[in-house]
């Protein structure tokens, strides 16, 4: 495991696994959010270069979707694969937790100068609309993956989250 991309619906713990895989592979550590989005959630019209500079990199994991061709791109650089496919429910839990760390000016992991404060009812409407309209995509995608001989992992439940968080991942074989 030397390059992992990381997707799946906001609010499913994919930057604090990936922060934690990243560190301990000793690789670095990409958020697709810190360059997909300038102030203001503004779209980054740059954000393939970025993108593309990362997949270059000889290890890396990158957490978050973007725009589906990049995503495209990531799995054709990726070596394993992880899709976290939770409950509606607890991604909205979890983005309403995440919601509440940004007010309370926590470290909420969001790009320079964007706030989910004024952006709480477009970032819930896109929890929903990718847990309606694009799971499919994913899940093609990732199986696509599989069948290219990629390592996949799909993490269903927050307790294969937090078992693959503290390690388990290291004996996991790719489900």
């Amino acid at each position: 495991m030397r390059r992992v991309a990381i997707i799946g619906n906001a609010g499913g713990g994919k930057t604090t696994l990936s922060k934690r895989v990243a560190a301990d592979l000793g690789v670095p550590y990409h958020g697709v959010d810190m360059i997909q989005w300038l102030p203001g959630w503004h779209f980054n019209e740059d954000f393939d270069a970025h993108h593309d500079a990362w997949l270059k990199e000889p290890g890396w994991v990158i957490d978050g979707i973007g725009p589906w061709a990049a995503v495209e791109r990531r799995f054709d650089y990726a070596d394993t694969v992880l899709w976290i496919d939770l409950p509606l429910a607890t991604h909205l839990w979890w983005a309403t937790k995440r919601i509440a760390k940004d007010l309370v000016g926590g470290q909420a992991d969001l790009p320079p100068g964007c706030s989910l404060i004024r952006a709480i009812l477009p970032f819930y409407r896109m929890i929903f609309d990718i847990h309606r309209n694009h799971r499919e995509a994913m899940a093609l995608m990732v199986e696509r993956a599989r069948d290219q001989g990629k390592a996949v992992h799909v993490l269903r439940t927050t307790d294969q989250i937090a078992r693959f968080r503290a390690g388990a991942w290291k004996f996991a074989t790719a489900a």
